[in-house]
């Protein structure tokens, strides 16, 4: 397995190489993830988490079901 020190890196470059890698069908191991950077402020971050959070899921076209005679 490809084996990353997360320390330092920042979470959404981190988050692409690892989801390519994954893609390619190698296993990742991902160590010290405590010490990942996350840029922005930390309202913004908290609000676009909690934004995440709420979302749930809806069908994009629902269409009626049953018999209809």
């Amino acid at each position: 397995p490809l084996i990353i020190d997360a320390r330092g890196h920042l979470l959404g470059r981190l988050a692409s190489i690892v989801a390519k890698t994954i893609l390619n069908g190698q296993r990742v191991v991902i160590l010290r993830c405590e010490g990942i950077n996350i840029s922005g402020s930390f309202y913004r971050n908290k609000l676009k988490y909690l934004a995440f959070l709420r979302k749930t899921y809806e069908p994009p076209n629902p269409q009626p079901k049953g018999p209809y005679h």
